[in-house]
């Protein structure tokens, strides 16, 4: 341990510059038993502005966890699965989040046809070795389990990027409106902080149904349904920043999207990665200045019209 911040400056780019190399590798594997050109896959991950300002260029730890996420999806295979958990649960000891890389890990372990007291036996030991690894890493360094009590961080956060939160200050909004009682009721209810219980139990929720009954023995719909538990993740999150889509674009850019999807994946990832230096008054104004809203809608919605104007003359053609 050091507190000379040029030493964990240095430390960060070598973790993050590590990440990214960990995902180069893994990338191009995960893509190909998905269905996606490697090459396309690895350019949108490894090589997209959004990935190396945020990634790189941020001091956050969030590619390190999406890097063991899809490195686990890689080396997991039908009937080998330990690999995979461990590197979730090292993912997890990153950040709380990475525990959900198992649903991918349970899904691609299993063979086609397999019951659902299968699918819970398998979801049950992939997440027991995640918690022991994780468990073992604060153990190993020192830090104990005091990232127990970091998981109430996000619970007073007020960042207008968190959908449940936005969503539960216009309840409170609309309570207090209707005066005095309102007023009451909404100091009881507090509905800013139930809105993020309630996602908490959504993602859940998600999560348990995506392995519980998506179809298994397919990799391809193996990934799909671990990257939407990942997306599910960043959009039901308590707290909300730009860096956290760092959870779920590495995987979705391994997926044979649709093209109106892949285009609004393309068009977010650069756009996310050419006003990351306007982050700042952007999370301030983005609710109230439609310029600012803006710049983060117009390219997806243009890409995605564009998409579909295509796919129309795609269509004629072939008649």
């Amino acid at each position: 341990m050091t507190q000379d911040p040029w030493a964990l400056l240095t430390w960060y780019r070598v973790l993050a510059v590590g990440s990214l190399a960990l995902l180069a590798w893994a990338v191009p594997r995960v893509a190909s038993r998905a269905g996606q050109d490697p090459v396309e896959a690895s350019a949108l991950v490894v090589a997209s502005p959004f990935v190396l300002v945020h990634g790189i260029g941020g001091l956050h730890n969030d590619l390190v966890l999406a890097a063991l996420v899809v490195a686990a999806l890689a080396v997991t295979r039908p009937g080998r699965w330990v690999p995979g958990a461990l590197l979730v649960g090292v993912a997890a000891a990153v950040k709380a989040p990475g525990i959900l890389g198992a649903v991918g890990v349970v899904l691609l372990s299993l063979g086609p046809g397999v019951s659902r007291l299968a699918r819970l036996g398998r979801a049950l030991a992939v997440g027991a070795t995640g918690v022991v690894v994780l468990l073992a890493a604060g153990w190993l360094t020192g830090l104990g389990t005091g990232w127990i009590h970091a998981l109430l961080v996000p619970e007073g956060e007020r960042t207008q990027l968190a959908v449940t939160w936005v969503a539960g200050r216009w309840v409170r909004d609309l309570m207090v409106h209707f005066g005095p009682s309102g007023v009451t009721l909404a100091d009881h209810v507090h509905p800013a902080l139930l809105a993020k219980k309630v996602g908490l139990v959504a993602l859940v929720l998600t999560a348990a149904w995506v392995a519980l009954v998506r179809r298994t023995g397919s990799p391809a719909r193996a990934l799909s349904g671990a990257g939407l538990v990942l997306l599910a993740a960043v959009v039901l999150s308590p707290a909300g920043h730009f860096w956290y889509f760092l959870w779920c674009v590495p995987l979705l850019g391994c997926l044979p999207l649709r093209r109106p999807a892949h285009v609004a994946l393309v068009a977010g990832i650069v756009t996310l990665g050419l006003t990351a230096p306007a982050d700042a008054a952007l999370r301030k104004v983005w609710l109230m200045d439609w310029s600012a809203l803006a710049v983060i809608l117009v390219p997806v919605v243009a890409g995605v019209a564009a998409a579909l104007v295509e796919r129309r003359r795609e269509r004629a053609q072939a008649t």
